[in-house]
């Protein structure tokens, strides 16, 4: 053999090997919360979500952040090639899952080991687009999803209702917005029903303090979360809405 041959092939060899190392340094995984994820992208201009923590496997409720240290979280994917530990979304207890409308590619396997899952719900969706229609399906795999009513009935009713259901619980956030149709948060709750899983954060609004939730937009009867229960409704489909109050 050549030395040139030779020379030839050592420098193939470390460049197959440093490619292969940087592939798996950009699949490594990270910790945030009840969540793993990794980046994508060389650059890491986004988040996948990857799995769940111990944390996160202890868990009923879980809502994926949109954001992580301000990176967007566009991906829920099971770990491939070059991923560390057991990816695979395993929780006896997931009853609830909160998925922020930036997600747009999500693997149809992820929720495959999560028995007790009964709502998958889409926040805050409000304005319908094409990307979104193609994503749905592929969340569904089984599993109820939940989107804002507006969206519902405009674009699913009749040729999805298999699948998609309109959420019983809208927020707003009661001010002029031009974006998400001033939707903050969305949530499914059985009528005769206390509201158990409120929003994890509060809504923001510029020079303004959140109030609390109310029940009209004129903010005069405030929502008590600890005794109030969702009306009951002998017309089918009630949604109830609670509005912020600023101060």
């Amino acid at each position: 053999m050549s030395k040139f041959f030779k020379a030839t092939t050592l420098v193939l060899l470390c460049i197959v090997t440093l490619s292969f190392l940087s592939a798996c340094e950009l699949e490594k995984e990270y910790t945030c919360g009840d969540f793993l994820y990794s980046f994508v992208g060389r650059d890491h201009q986004y988040i996948k979500i990857t799995g769940l923590t111990e944390q996160g496997m202890d868990k009923s409720v879980l809502a994926i952040p949109a954001e992580i240290d301000g990176i967007t979280v566009s991906h829920v994917w099971k770990a491939g090639i070059g991923n560390y530990g057991n990816s695979i979304w395993q929780s006896p207890k997931l009853k609830k899952l909160y998925l922020p409308d930036c997600i747009v590619n999500f693997d149809q396997m992820t929720l495959s080991e999560c028995a007790a899952l009964e709502y998958v719900i889409i926040l805050p969706i409000a304005d319908y687009n094409e990307e979104f229609n193609e994503f749905l399906p592929s969340v569904g795999n089984d599993h109820n999803i939940y989107v804002f009513s507006d969206i519902y009935f405009e674009r699913y009713e009749d040729n999805w209702s298999n699948l998609i259901f309109p959420a019983n619980v809208t927020y707003y956030y009661n001010f002029e917005r031009p974006d998400n149709g001033g939707v903050f948060w969305l949530d499914v709750v059985e009528q005769g029903e206390k509201i158990v899983d409120v929003p994890p954060s509060d809504p923001v609004r510029d020079r303004y303090t959140f109030g609390g939730w109310y029940t009209e937009p004129e903010c005069i009867n405030e929502w008590d979360f600890s005794n109030n229960v969702i009306p009951q409704s002998d017309e089918g489909f009630y949604e109830f809405r609670p509005y912020a109050k600023w101060n």
